[in-house]
């Protein structure tokens, strides 16, 4: 006990005589402050003061110690839900120091001490001045955040762990992937309420409207990644079917609600061997908020220009007094008046979305959560057709709609179930099981295609209705450990996975209602003309997919870190359909084919290295495995896509964690793409002649990338994302008759050859975005910030593969400014915010497409233009208490 109050009489001399009164909640014996509940933590590596500081604050603890004890300290951080003790042990992990706790006057000290053997010895050691636990002062101001405060998506742009890069709690800067989040902080700031606005503060990634693969919705085309279209994104760690490719106006890309959003992390290049079946561009993963165990309850009010109206609401905390059940519920309502940030004529948005939490804190090592959502989405379906006469568009108003209103009414419903359980400080198992189900309905009049090109271009409707039903089962296992072996430090992650998708649709062409509608002199609802048969045709594909991985991450001396992986991949697909031209009955439903049965396994190799605690250096080898939709002949299922990347590049991480940069040169290459089978005697799908693909062709996309996320200095927060990025088709037969690839393939692609560029992908993407919160006491709570959003030219869809010298889309810069103000009020925190996006009011286009080559008679041909939003200014009152 000599020591002991020797060792706290030293950290008092070193800070100051001033006295302070000790927290009661200090104030307990030491064995009870150990055998605390568990709680959650977002601790960086880094500093060992900074670290401890965190963790003292996140246990309403205040720390007091001699800075000459952790001066060259560094601790590997802290992250995810740890008792006392077991906080203690990973945050001192590798430090070569040990501890043990005292009681000291009434409060709780931490005595380091040096242990010879490696383990915790109270006896023998040489005593260190303590760090007491049990006295109050004010925060240090140590790295891991400003005031001691951890880095969290909640007040930082940046955090220390991206789990979707490993599915483990390695910091980015020690994992040899390049992965990017924009964090709950960076939307809340700019008021960003789609993954298309979100997104865009990320280098090489972009949501392009239904137009970007020749469809005529509202639909988006995807998420595009380094290039590549996915229609898939992931929650949680689990796979969405995002959209499809047959313009049935089932979209969740464009429908995902942010009320419940912790974060958005993107993990770029293949990542089959964590998540299976998937693009080679990237994956895109949506966090969601948890309970917390303090109650916080939140109000927001949102207004913008051109009649939109969002209502927010979220409640959180405990359920039973010992807080071992904690719940949270968010929810949103949104009425669009202008779903495209203007008035589209003819159009109109809404939504509704609740998202209920329950989480059980069963004992210190096992937890279990329960998790729903629901989401009642409505938008309209348009079509803004532009001419193309002399080579040039048309200056059609950004608000012509052909369609009439077109309501798209789609439901989605999910469930998830997680577990974990500890075996001990070292290992962890997490489980999972979801259910997914999404549908969707429309029914009124469609544009369809242009009639012969002339002096008075028209374009036709018709009657149509399409529902379709997307459903999904999957489970997930993960088990993680730590252990140290042969001198190095070894994270290992051992899983699996089990999909089960289906996906069933009927689409029903009417043979009433044809209008004629000029395009040059748009009148609605246009001339009635003769129609022609009514089709009907039913589509069913289920997949099963099933997959078992490894993973191992080493820490070697001199800060050499490897990264090792694989996994084998199963999946079966089963397709069937059919087609009917006469009355409204379907033709008898046929296999597309033997059901397709496909394996393949699938590696990854990473290595970084770290000379200093501010850089890291890595490079990686990843290959990947995607689902393919193309039919071959005899009509089966196209094997699965696959793909092959590498990467080299450097991190830095500045200001003790509070900054980090990311620059890469990548190279990406795509193969077993699908074209057009020349053979009209080959039948596949629903096709009477023809209709089949040969497996004959492959894609590239390389370019260097830049992201810089972070705080420059105390109140200033910075985003700044650059691409460079060039993507081709790389290789196709040379044959005139095959016209490139074909419509079977991947969307967007009909007839490319090689050397072409990846229709509406630009070469180059930029993105800034700045704010700062003012530090002097008269204008505390003030923040001002603004961006600049720039995408490059780039060459338009061309649905004939008559047109190869169509014009390019220009290229296009916006400027965005936001302003908001922190204040108290009557004990509530309310924000005040406005924000003005495209300022300027730019008119400009995100993607195209185009019919066919001009008729040489009129030089005219039909093509179509997605508009970007113009000036348009959103305001927010939010409430938090």
């Amino acid at each position: 006990m000599g020591s002991i109050l020797a060792a706290t009489a030293m950290s008092a001399f070193a800070l100051g005589s001033g006295a302070t009164s000790t927290p009661a909640e200090a104030a307990l014996p030491p064995q009870d402050i150990v055998s605390d509940t568990i709680a959650t933590y977002a601790i960086p590596a880094g500093s060992m003061a900074g670290a401890l500081t965190a963790f003292a604050e996140k246990n309403h603890l205040h720390l007091l110690y001699d800075a000459r004890t952790t001066r060259h300290l560094r601790s590997p951080g802290l992250v995810g839900s740890h008792s006392l003790r077991e906080g203690l042990d990973r945050l001192l992990s590798g430090t070569g120091f040990t501890y043990r706790f005292a009681d000291v006057d009434g409060g709780v000290s931490i005595v380091l001490a040096q242990a010879d053997n490696g383990v915790r010895n109270d006896s023998g050691a040489e005593a260190l001045p303590a760090i007491d636990i049990g006295a109050e002062r004010p925060a240090t101001g140590e790295p891991g955040g400003e005031g001691g405060k951890a880095l969290t998506p909640q007040n930082s742009y940046v955090t220390p762990v991206i789990s979707t890069g490993t599915k483990t709690d390695v910091p980015v800067m020690n994992t040899p992937v390049n992965v990017q989040e924009i964090t709950q902080k960076a939307i809340e700031d700019q008021q960003a309420t789609s993954l298309g606005e979100a997104l865009r503060n990320v280098s090489g990634v972009t949501v392009p409207g239904g137009i970007a693969t020749g469809q005529l919705s509202t639909t988006t085309s995807g998420i595009y990644v380094r290039g590549f279209q996915t229609r898939e994104f992931y929650q949680d760690g689990f796979r969405v079917n995002g959209s499809n490719g047959y313009n049935l106006g089932l979209d969740l890309v464009a429908a995902q609600q942010f009320a419940n959003i912790s974060s958005i992390e993107v993990l770029k290049g293949p990542a089959a061997i964590l998540y299976g079946l998937s693009q080679p561009g990237g994956i895109i993963n949506i966090t969601t908020r948890g309970p917390l165990d303090t109650p916080h309850y939140t109000v927001q009010q949102q207004i913008g220009s051109l009649a939109r109206y969002r209502t927010s609401l979220a409640a959180t905390g405990p359920v039973t007094a010992d807080k071992s059940v904690l719940y949270r519920v968010d929810m949103s309502y949104d009425d669009n008046g202008a779903p495209k940030g203007y008035f589209m004529d003819r159009t109109h948005g809404r939504n509704f979305f609740v998202a209920p939490v329950v989480k059980w804190q069963i004992d210190n090592d096992n937890w279990l959560k329960l998790e729903t959502s629901y989401s009642n989405n409505l938008v309209s379906q348009y079509a803004h057709l532009v001419p193309m006469i002399n080579g040039s568009f048309l200056p059609i108003s950004r608000s012509t709609n052909f369609n009439d209103y077109l309501p798209v009414l789609q439901s989605t419903f999910n469930a998830a179930m997680t577990g974990e359980h500890k075996f001990d400080a070292d290992w962890m198992l997490r489980s999972r099981v979801a259910f997914s189900s999404s549908n969707s309905s429309l029914a009124g009049p469609v544009v369809g295609s242009a009639q012969t090109p002339g002096p008075g271009l028209t374009v036709s409707t018709n009657g149509r209705e399409y529902r379709t039903l997307n459903s999904s089962w999957t489970t997930n296992q993960d088990l993680v450990g730590h252990f140290d072996l042969l001198g190095t430090k070894n994270t290992l992650l051992l899983g699996g996975d089990y999909y089960r998708l289906t996906y069933a649709s009927t689409q029903k062409v009417t043979p009433w209602g044809y209008r004629a509608v000029s395009e040059l002199y748009p009148i609605y609802p246009g001339i009635p003309v003769t129609g022609g048969l009514a089709n009907i045709t039913a589509l069913y594909n289920r997949q099963d997919t099933a997959g078992l991985y490894v993973q191992e991450q080493l820490e070697l001396p001199y800060n050499v870190h490897v990264m090792a992986g694989a996994r084998y991949q199963y999946v079966f697909n089963w397709n069937t359909s059919s087609n009917g031209s006469i009355g409204f009955l379907p033709g008898p439903m046929r296999d597309n084919g033997v059901p397709a049965h496909q394996a393949r396994v699938t590696p990854r190799y990473g290595l970084l290295w770290r000379p200093r605690e501010w850089v890291s250096l890595y490079g990686n080898y990843t290959e990947g495995f995607a689902a393919n939709t193309a039919l071959i002949y005899p009509n089966t299922l196209a094997p699965a896509q696959n793909a092959m990347s590498w990467e080299a590049g450097a991190k830095f991480e500045l200001f003790d964690g509070m900054l980090r940069a990311n620059a890469d040169y990548y190279y990406l290459l795509k193969t077993n793409l699908p074209i057009a089978d020349p053979d009209p005697t080959h039948i596949c799908g629903t096709s009477t002649t023809g209709g089949c693909s040969l497996l004959i062709g492959a894609a590239r996309s390389e370019g260097v990338e830049v992201d810089v996320k972070g705080r420059l200095a105390p109140g200033w927060d910075v985003i700044v994302a650059y691409t460079n990025q060039d993507v081709r088709i790389a290789s196709a037969p040379n044959n005139a008759n095959t016209n490139g690839f074909g419509a079977n393939g991947e969307s967007g692609l009909a007839r490319l050859t090689p050397g072409q560029r990846y229709p509406n992908v630009a070469r180059n993407l930029a993105r800034l975005w700045t704010t700062y919160e003012f530090q002097d006491e008269w204008l505390k709570g003030m923040t001002i910030g603004a961006g600049y959003t720039y995408r490059g030219s780039m060459p338009i869809y061309d649905a004939s593969g008559t047109y190869p010298n169509a014009p390019l889309l220009p290229s296009y810069g916006t400027v965005d400014l936001m302003a908001s103000y922190t204040f108290d009020l009557d004990g509530v925190k309310t924000t005040a915010q406005v924000n003005a996006n495209n300022i300027f009011d730019r008119n400009y286009y995100t993607a195209g497409w185009v019919t066919g080559k001009p008729s040489p008679t009129y030089n005219v041909t039909n093509s179509a233009l997605d508009p970007g939003s113009p000036f348009n200014i959103m305001g927010s009152l939010k409430f938090e208490f």
